[in-house]
This record gives structure tokens, C-alpha cells and sequence, in this order.
């Protein structure tokens, strides 16, 4: 069974980097062009998106994974340009 959870995101890159207990983490370019993490609860069945961890400002989310199940390490590029 699958289902849908916004119709909209094949035009976003997005990808999942892990998950605990009900809830997925996902980086995604949603809304943050330097990339931000969110998670959605599937116990809730509206399946509402939260903001995990921020896009920077000044810097491109590259890569991040959970480590342990107790840390997430983050790596940044900065002075990246957007073309």
C-alpha cells in the first residue's frame, strides 16, 4: 500500500536519511534552497511535516547521517553559489 503524502514533491529533491521509532528524516530543498532536514510523524495520519533542522544561510546542507541513533552529524559546503 502506498500512500501519498503531497503530490508536489517530485519537483523537490528530497531523500531519506533515516528513521526512529514512527517518525522519517528527510533532507530536503523544500521552501530552503541550502538544503533542511524534517520529520513526519506516520502516527499522525495528517502526516504533518516539521522542521527538524534549518537550512544555514550561509551554507549548503551536503550530506547528514544519524550515527549511534543519538547524533546526527551534518556536512556544510559554503561559499556555494546558486545557478
Amino acid at each position: 500500500m502506498f500512500i501519498v503524502i503531497d503530490d508536489s514533491c517530485f519537483v523537490l529533491t528530497s531523500c531519506s536519511i533515516d528513521s526512529q521509532d514512527s517518525k522519517l528524516f528527510f533532507v530536503t530543498n523544500e521552501d530552503s534552497p541550502f538544503y533542511k532536514i524534517i520529520s513526519i510523524d506516520f502516527e499522525d495520519k495528517k502526516f504533518k511535516r516539521e522542521t527538524f533542522i534549518e537550512q544555514e544561510k550561509d551554507a549548503k546542507l551536503d550530506s547528514a547521517s544519524f550515527v549511534n541513533e543519538t547524533y546526527l552529524a551534518l556536512v556544510y559546503m559554503r561559499n556555494v553559489s546558486l545557478h
